[in-house]
């Protein structure tokens, strides 16, 4: 006989099936789930494993773009339009490729002059709004200006040098320039202004800046020399040897960018391969040339930029070298990792909402990351060796996270509560989703609330921002209890002089004393 299943459990089994196919089609994608580890770090700065942010979506090649194979691209640019423009080293060519990716347009023939002038290993690409292509020359020590049909209409070069017609290498103050270094354009940058901002080679000063009209004029934002014992240990030997022992120790000149970006109220950011701080490697300078994220990444709860922990392979030690970054349209900060092809996102208060990506051959991973770019809410990272772009979106953690963050650094701290609480659904660790609550709740008048919130989330200036907070309403809901007691204790302090508060005092202490007595150890009423 067949065995059967009594009808009111078959009832009770259905809907219970029905509910788990539904748990399991919205759960988040987690980091087992995907080619790479995604991670985040805790107030310790321990790795801390996280629900993907992003997921690789497609890679695609000069072939699926039908313009032949990429060599060697160094560089892409997403413009405000949708067009993504790809700069392929090896071909010696740009690509722009509409947004449908529909007839791409090749710009492989440069002319200066009605002269054939080619491009020699450029490395940089930036584009205006306007559609004027910069492109960083850098074997031919020059950038180069030119439109979609390739004809140049400027050049810039080193500064007190001249070149071909039509270019010019400024009319600034040449003599801030060092003149044994040369002009090796890596990166670059335009902002509203016209301003032209170059991160070279060799140059530890800062960015190299020229005006609109071609005028050299000095250097923006220059790193720090970083402070080691190294350092310290050669300016005693050099306070103390002659001039000739003097000259044979170390010099030691600021660390040099790696990239640069500009968002779209041209504040301008930098990052650096080498530093002897992770509190440096990513910086958003103001125009006084400060950086004002340095003091936002040492408040943030993991305190620096890139993998806060190095660690050793194949006998070399491995730290975190930003080789490039983006600032998308929502103040959101990516930043790629050349050593192990991460990625790491961070907010304006330099607070890493993500980790992840790879070095690898699976789609998500990268063999040698050169770039990155955004559009829209999708990630592009340019891969040198792989010949591609792979494109990432954000996953279902990953958008919930921005949505709150979206309201969040809007002011809508209210507002941004429910999706904090479904981003803890996901990841009970996340400290941005506390911090965001802990405003909310201050905002609505629960500092008592907020104070917990802020301690879960590691944001001691929240924490005590919400105790001022809480202090202040207790005095001013309990104000007149303590005004009575202060006025109590003053009457007692100067009446005690007078004869009846006095016999008051001593008939009070008296009963005190007899019923302590009454109830000490071993005497009535007290245990034997």
């Amino acid at each position: 006989m067949k065995p059967t299943c009594p009808r009111s459990l078959r009832f009770r089994i259905v809907p219970a099936l029905a509910a788990v196919l539904l748990l399991g089609l919205s759960a988040p994608v987690l980091a087992s789930d995907m080619p790479y580890y995604s991670y985040t770090y805790d107030q310790w700065g321990r790795p801390v494993e996280s629900p993907s942010g992003y997921e690789p979506v497609e890679f695609f090649g000069g072939l699926d773009l039908g313009v032949g194979s990429l060599s060697g691209p160094t560089d892409l640019f997403v413009a405000g339009d949708g067009r993504l423009y790809i700069l392929d080293a090896g071909n010696g060519r740009v690509i722009i490729v509409p947004p449908d990716r529909q007839d791409p347009v090749v710009v492989d023939r440069f002319t200066l002059v009605g002269v054939e002038n080619a491009l020699n290993a450029p490395e940089g690409l930036f584009v205006t709004p306007d559609g004027l292509i910069y492109i960083a020359d850098t074997g031919n020590e020059r950038v180069v200006v030119t439109d979609e049909t390739g004809a140049i209409r400027r050049t810039f070069r080193k500064p007190g040098t001249t070149g071909p017609a039509g270019s010019d290498g400024g009319d600034g103050d040449t003599g801030v320039f060092p003149p044994e270094a040369a002009f090796a354009p890596q990166k670059l940058v335009v902002d509203r202004m016209g301003t032209l901002y170059i991160v070279c080679k060799g140059i530890g000063q800062g960015a190299v800046l020229y005006s609109r009209d071609g005028d050299f004029l000095g250097f923006f934002g220059g790193n720090k020399v970083e402070v080691t014992a190294g350092l310290l240990l050669d300016r005693f030997w050099k306070s103390i040897l002659s001039q000739e022992a003097r000259d044979k120790l170390s010099r030691y000149i600021p660390v040099e960018y790696s990239s640069i970006a500009i968002d779209g109220e041209s504040f301008v950011y930098s990052c650096t391969v080498n530093s002897g701080s992770t509190l440096n490697m990513i910086r958003k300078i103001n125009p006084m040339g400060i950086n004002i994220l340095e003091t936002r990444a040492t408040r943030s709860f993991q305190g620096g930029f890139g993998d806060l922990q190095p660690v050793w392979y194949n006998n070399t030690l491995v730290r975190t070298q930003f080789i490039d970054l983006c600032v998308g349209d929502d103040g959101l900060i990516t930043a790629l990792d050349s050593t192990r092809g991460r990625l790491f996102q961070y907010d304006q208060d330099a607070n890493l909402l993500f980790a992840y990506g790879g070095l690898g051959a699976q789609l998500g991973m990268f063999r040698n990351p050169v770039a990155v770019d955004t559009l829209g809410r999708d990630i592009l990272v340019l891969d040198k060796a792989g010949a591609g772009i792979t494109r990432l979106t954000p996953t279902e953690f990953g958008r919930r996270v921005h949505t709150a963050m979206a309201l969040y650094n809007d002011g809508r701290y209210q507002e941004a509560v429910e999706p904090w609480n479904q981003v803890l659904k996901y990841d009970s660790h996340f400290n941005l989703a506390y911090i965001g609550i802990g405003k909310a709740l201050l905002e609505t008048g629960q500092p008592r609330a907020a104070m917990e919130s802020f301690r879960i989330g590691h944001d001691p200036d929240g924490y005590d921002l919400a105790y001022a907070e809480y202090r202040t309403d207790t005095l001013r809901r309990n104000f007149l209890w303590y005004f009575l007691a202060a006025v109590l204790a003053i009457a007692y302090g100067y009446g005690r002089n007078i004869p009846v508060v006095r016999r008051w005092e001593r008939r009070v202490l008296s009963a005190v004393g007899s019923r302590l007595r009454r109830h000490r150890p071993g005497k009535g009423g007290g245990a034997a």
